[in-house]
């Protein structure tokens, strides 16, 4: 008996622990950040930089001492400028030459032109390059097997980064892009197998990331979406992966699907000010899973009227702010195995699966029925939340309890009847 206790003690206190404050600034992205250019002060002033084609770039890698020769092992150097203008400041078309534009500051002045613009290139390489006061911050056309990373892009009039027509195998890693008035990063007309990943995209208005209706097979990954103006990520094309991704504190929605075809897991989505997953109109076939979506300001996911054929398994699913979870208004969508807390529950057979189904609000009546006892992915640590405790009495089974109890008082009316009726005479 004595042991029993002291199990149990030690069992009640490792399950009551409250690690941290759940008010605490979020540490993996910046709230309030503190923004550090590079001096433009170091660079080579010029007006602009355009290259026209391979012949071109040669005559101009001559005349302005570029080293390279354009080769995948030699490529063409273009560095340490500055950039001052209202015109597009460094614009390249129609070249297959390998080349590296690093170092730079790009400064256009009255929104009115792009920053950078590449059209029909292949193999680029931009790093390190500063972008600001530009119509949209990178304009690309056609651009493929090309790289950029670790650039600042920010109070751009339209997008920081826009990929168009057919822009295939890219690498956007490592870049800062923020406060742009269109968005942060958008890619349009047959973009497919891009790789956005590790980026800071904040403080952008309308959207951090958009993938529009012909975008697909890309891959966005480990980036950290904060503060965005709008929806976190908008995914309105199909067969995309989106994973690993921080998105918090967005105005919007952190994920907001309208596509098909979607793998989208693992990311931590947290306290957008409306749903953590949206799924929308023609949302369908989408795989959503190992997600952990906090303290959304409504439904952790919610599936609209057309949406269909979705399947929503393994997230966690704490302190949204409605009262069920999530809701589902499409057909054949599927809840299974997800976490819920707060919600009050049993587990009488002690298999780690609450022994009721979880309700999914609206109208298709749906149920997890599966809902888990343990969250499915390790949570992070500067979250606070309370374990859900073993309830006296399921929630199915107490909203039953009014019918039940005016039951019971029926039959004993009726026996109380029957008894009387029947009962000896004296």
């Amino acid at each position: 008996m004595r042991k029993n206790v002291v199990l149990f003690s030690m069992f009640f206190i490792l399950t009551s622990i409250v690690v941290i404050s759940p008010h605490m600034s979020f540490p993996l992205f910046r709230i309030n950040a503190s923004h550090s250019h590079l001096s433009n002060d170091s660079f080579i002033p010029i007006d602009f930089i355009a290259i026209n084609g391979n012949e071109d770039f040669e005559n101009q890698a001559d005349l302005l001492d570029w080293s390279g020769s354009g080769t995948a092992e030699d490529p063409f150097v273009i560095e340490n400028y500055n950039i001052t203008n209202n015109r597009h400041l460094f614009r390249v078309v129609d070249t297959d030459y390998h080349f590296i534009f690093q170092n730079c500051w790009l400064d256009g002045l009255d929104n009115s032109w792009c920053g950078l613009y590449l059209a029909h290139v292949s193999n680029a390489i931009v790093r390190n390059v500063t972008i600001k006061n530009a119509a949209i911050g990178m304009h690309m056309l056609e651009l493929n097997d090309s790289i950029i990373s670790n650039c600042d892009i920010y109070d751009n009039s339209a997008m920081g980064i826009a990929l168009e027509l057919t822009c295939v195998g890219n690498k956007i890693m490592n870049n800062t892009i923020y406060a742009n008035r269109e968005g942060g990063i958008w890619l349009d007309w047959n973009n497919t197998e891009n790789v956005i990943q590790e980026n800071e995209i904040y403080e952008n208005w309308i959207v951090g990331i958009e993938l529009l209706e012909d975008s697909h097979d890309n891959i966005i990954l480990g980036n950290t979406l904060s503060k965005n103006h709008g929806h976190g990520i908008k995914a309105l094309g199909n067969g995309s992966k989106i994973h690993h991704n921080i998105i918090a504190k967005n105005t919007a929605s952190g994920i907001f699907v309208y596509g098909e075809g979607y793998d989208i897991h693992h990311n931590i989505i947290w306290e957008n000010n409306r749903m953590g997953i949206w799924g929308t109109f023609l949302a369908q076939d989408n795989s959503i899973y190992n997600n952990t979506i906090l303290n959304c300001s409504s439904y952790a996911v919610r599936l609209d009227g057309k949406t269909s054929e979705n399947t929503v398994r393994f997230n966690d699913f704490i302190d949204n702010a409605e009262k069920y979870q999530c809701i589902d208004d499409g057909t054949e969508n599927i809840f299974d195995w997800n976490y819920y807390n707060p919600w009050n529950h049993t587990d009488a057979d002690m298999d780690f699966v609450i022994d009721f189904a979880y309700l999914i609000e609206g109208s298709k009546n749906n149920t997890d029925i599966h809902p888990t006892l343990h969250p499915n992915t390790d949570l992070p640590d500067w979250y606070a939340f309370e374990i859900n405790q073993p309830a006296g009495i399921p929630e199915p089974l107490a909203l039953m309890i009014p019918a039940i109890g005016t039951g019971v008082i029926v039959i004993m009316m009726v026996l109380s009847y029957v008894w009387w009726r029947n009962k000896p005479k004296e």
